[in-house]
């Protein structure tokens, strides 16, 4: 059925848009996922994003076999503000520790 009037076109509009987000979300596609690599010869690395939150989960996946070594275990979320977060870690001097980052909140 056709709409009535503009403001229902406008309505039809939004709601498609929603339900195609929706589906989106249903099918996995967050867009909640990202990449880091721990710095090399330190001991924390400093991680930024806009879609972090103080009360956010971070939750690292290994994306390389530096990462998933025992060169890529031991490491904790030592603070968290809105933006920010610091990883702390082993010091290596490997530079290829990177890891799939998950944030949820």
């Amino acid at each position: 059925m056709p709409p009535r009037s503009v403001a229902d076109a406008a309505a039809q509009i939004w709601v498609r848009r929603i339900v195609d987000t929706v589906n989106i979300i249903l099918r996995g596609k967050l867009n909640a996922t990202t990449l880091v690599t721990f710095a090399a010869n330190a001991n924390s690395t400093t991680f930024n994003d806009v879609r972090l939150s103080a009360s956010s989960v971070i939750l690292l996946m290994p994306a390389s076999s530096s990462a998933a070594s025992l060169d890529g275990i031991g490491w904790y979320i030592a603070s968290q503000t809105s933006g920010s977060a610091i990883i702390s870690h082993a010091n290596s001097a490997l530079t290829d520790r990177t890891y799939r980052v998950l944030i949820i909140g």
